[in-house]
């Protein structure tokens, strides 16, 4: 895995797993291994923020809209 998307599925619009799904491909298009992983309680993406950043490549880029 070379990045993570994590997405948050309350937060509306922009948590929808379809949309970062189509993010992911948008990434995964220039050869990069990317996953998308939802949360599912308060905090959680902090711990997956942590969680992704254990593996030996680049840090988890994110953003909320």
């Amino acid at each position: 895995m070379d990045a993570v998307i994590i997405g948050n599925p309350n937060s509306g619009r922009a948590g929808n797993r379809e949309r970062l799904k189509h993010y992911a491909r948008i990434i995964g298009s220039g050869g990069a291994d990317v996953e998308v992983w939802n949360t599912e309680r308060p905090d959680h993406a902090t711990e997956l923020a942590a969680l992704a950043g254990t593996g030996s490549w680049s840090p988890p880029a994110a953003t909320a809209r």
